[in-house]
């Protein structure tokens, strides 16, 4: 006896291994410290006339992942601080891009309306393809007909197993509904990212200033298996402050 299996959840969860969540971890230099706020890690650099404290995504990186930043100017000299002083690259020197507020707000449209469209997809999925387990087999057969003439063969039988088509449709149907809430998740991060995105500023003495900057992460550093390192770079007046951070797959399921 063997199953065939025309499964939603079969067809729902057949995610590509391609890409994996990201986990972010701080990789300090010499010199740099780590903290830990409300659970968030954070490292610190400190130079002579300024400071730089960057904190983790809140949350696993995707194809994107929103860092939190604060410049502190520990000169007597007012200093210029925007997002153009940030950037990111790659361990292989790729330019990895920096989303400024009219790309977030662009891209969000479309993510949001792509992801409605898969969820519509997959809701269509669960109500239309789950149930459809069945148990195969062959069976012998033989008898007479009303005339005495005996006949005998062989035939295949396809039962549908209720049972297992049941608990198929539920875990469709816990699927969707997980990726209905992530997508949920997703959508409030990204609209708190847009809102407090670093903006231009004029840093005076002894004041600091912060904000959000997204990253949008090319699929070659999300494959699964695969650890990469990025480096970011923040430019304060005259100083220089290098932060190398490792992504790595989650350990979340």
């Amino acid at each position: 006896m063997k199953l065939i299996i025309t499964s939603a959840c079969a067809l729902l969860c057949a995610q590509s291994v391609a890409a994996s969540d990201k986990s972010v971890n701080w990789v300090p230099a010499d010199g740099q410290t780590i903290r830990y706020f409300h659970g968030r890690e954070a490292v610190e650099s400190h130079l002579p006339s300024s400071s730089v404290r960057l904190f983790e995504p809140d949350g696993l990186v995707d194809d994107r992942g929103t860092f939190e930043i604060f410049v502190l100017n520990y000169s007597y000299n007012e200093l210029y601080f925007g997002p153009e002083l940030i950037s990111v690259t790659a361990s292989d020197g790729e330019i990895i891009p920096i989303l400024n507020h009219s790309e977030m707000l662009a891209q969000k449209k479309r993510r949001h309306r792509l992801q409605g469209i898969i969820g519509g997809i997959g809701s269509a999925l669960v109500v239309g393809g789950s149930g459809h387990i069945y148990d195969e087999g062959n069976v012998n057969f033989s008898g007479s007909t009303i005339d005495g003439h005996r006949f005998s063969g062989t035939g295949t039988v396809r039962i549908k197993n209720e049972a297992a088509s049941r608990a198929d449709a539920e875990r469709a149907q816990a699927f969707v509904k997980q990726n209905q809430e992530e997508f949920e998740r997703k959508k409030q991060r990204e609209i708190a990212a847009i809102g407090a995105a670093v903006q231009p500023i004029k840093l005076l003495p002894k004041k600091q200033a912060g904000g959000n900057f997204t990253i949008e992460l090319p699929s070659k550093y999300r494959r699964g298996g695969q650890t990469s390192d990025i480096t970011v770079r923040v430019q304060v007046g005259d100083e220089k402050h290098q932060f190398v951070a490792r992504l790595s797959d989650s350990e979340i399921d």
